[in-house]
């Protein structure tokens, strides 16, 4: 048997994403962490696209905070979907407070034309 390496398992969790299965995706993001190989930010970016198309605002923001505990960066990609899902469903709290955070951040995160949306 062949070992999936990062690139297979992201790709596996942008087709889940494009199925509309965002349990599908959430579970590979977990097993990816507790079996490897080792999720990163492309990992996490669609994982959270998985949950914007079913307006899973909960687990997103979740997910990004989760990432951060294990020392997973979120970028602006993952800001932005984050917020696309906040504010698909009108969590407008939530909207404010990741533009907030993602404006005194001081990884690799920038707001970018997209997040001014």
């Amino acid at each position: 048997s062949i070992p999936l390496d990062t690139v297979a398992w992201n790709a596996t969790i942008s087709a889940c994403e494009k199925a509309q299965e965002w349990r599908c995706a959430l579970w590979m993001f977990h097993h990816m962490y507790s079996e490897g190989p080792a999720p990163d930010e492309v990992s996490l970016n669609a994982t959270i696209s998985a949950l914007e198309t079913r307006q899973q605002w909960q687990h997103a923001l979740w997910l990004m905070a989760a990432a951060r505990e294990q020392n997973l960066h979120p970028d602006t990609i993952t800001y932005n979907a984050v917020m696309g899902t906040c504010e698909g469903c009108s969590q407008w709290e939530a909207v404010l407070s990741l533009w907030d955070d993602l404006r005194q951040s001081t990884t690799k995160s920038s707001p970018s034309i997209i997040s001014f949306n």
